[in-house]
């Protein structure tokens, strides 16, 4: 038998993800802003998957203020930006929200070892 860690990043968590970042996408919909409710429903997702993923830190102080940074500069993108209603489809923005997680994910376990976190497992 092997000794596995539990992954925070299941089916169910991935699900919440997706319903949060489906909701936030319908509601720049309903207020006429599609452009900005795609970059809206991948940052969310981006932010949360990161979030999940190193969950292990939740009990330090920096983790929360690492994720409060992350939120602020993605609202910072969705609002500051001025994006085009040129309809592009939302699988464009894919490979950057990807490429968002994996550098947060990234400065999350990089601070954790700078800073000598405590992993809850």
């Amino acid at each position: 038998m092997t000794d596995q860690s539990p992954s925070y990043l299941t089916r169910s968590a991935g699900l919440v993800v997706g319903l949060i970042a489906a909701a936030t996408f319908f509601i720049f919909v309903y207020a006429g802003e599609v452009e900005r409710g795609k970059i809206a429903a991948f940052s969310m997702a981006a932010v949360l998957a990161s979030m999940r993923i190193s969950w292990d830190y939740r009990h330090e102080k920096i983790f929360w203020l690492l994720a409060s940074i992350f939120f602020a500069l993605h609202v910072a993108l969705i609002f500051l930006i001025s994006w085009n209603p040129e309809r592009n489809p939302a699988m464009i923005f894919a490979p950057f929200a990807i490429a968002d997680i994996f550098l947060e994910v990234f400065l999350y376990e990089f601070s954790a070892k700078k800073l000598g976190w405590q992993s809850v497992r």
